[in-house]
């Protein structure tokens, strides 16, 4: 998202044009094996309300440029997945480069933290007590956000997924292809006991509460 910042009239036409060849040349510019997209917000809304707008829609990079960065031909570019004031200068002939790159360091920086999240909740279970121990909340009342996932045994009995949905209101999430980093090496394939009838399992399934 591209928006300027005027300072009189008499910076407009040099602002519009600078986002107008900005715009055009990012857009020629791919990621993901796709186009960039890129907006523009010519309202006449001040910086701040649209900086709040655009971060609370999830924009992943803004830019914002106004007289100094025409005299300087730099823009000021913040992202998505830093501090609201955490901005950056980028010089205007570097944009077509730095955006493709700015948007695959955030990617890959997203998934990496999605990934360790996921391997640091993520425990394998062996036995029934446990398993309930660990979706059980501590306050019945008001129980709180479980965000963690249970590696365990399933036998493949839709009547042992509907106990287990019904008691613990804990469901299988998914079943794994490969092994989950981060969950004991060669645990996921490896055959064993179901988490609820004790009947034979060829490999466990991820479970955890849907919110």
């Amino acid at each position: 998202m591209i928006w300027p910042v005027f300072r009189g009239d008499e910076t407009r036409a040099p602002i519009l044009e600078a986002i107008e060849r900005i715009a055009t040349a990012l857009r020629a510019e791919r990621f993901g094996g796709r186009p960039i997209e890129v907006e523009t917000d010519l309202r006449d809304v001040g910086g701040g309300d649209k900086q709040w707008e655009w971060i609370k829609k999830g924009i992943p990079l803004r830019i914002e440029i106004g007289p100094r960065d025409i005299a300087g031909q730099t823009a000021m570019l913040a992202r998505r997945d830093r501090g609201p004031r955490e901005k950056e200068n980028v010089p205007f002939a570097e944009l077509p480069r730095r955006i493709p790159e700015l948007l695959e360091e955030m990617q890959r920086g997203l998934l990496e933290r999605a990934l360790a999240f996921r391997d640091a909740h993520t425990r394998a279970i062996d036995d029934r007590a446990t398993f309930d121990a660990f979706f059980t909340p501590k306050n019945v009342e008001k129980p709180e956000i479980h965000g963690g996932f249970a590696l365990a045994h399933f036998c493949g009995n839709p009547a042992c997924e509907a106990e287990i949905k019904e008691s613990l209101k804990v469901t299988i999430r998914c079943v794994p292809l490969d092994d989950v980093r981060g969950a004991r090496d060669g645990h996921v394939k490896e055959r064993g006991r179901c988490i609820v009838c004790g009947g034979e399992s060829a490999q466990r399934v991820v479970f955890a509460k849907n919110y």
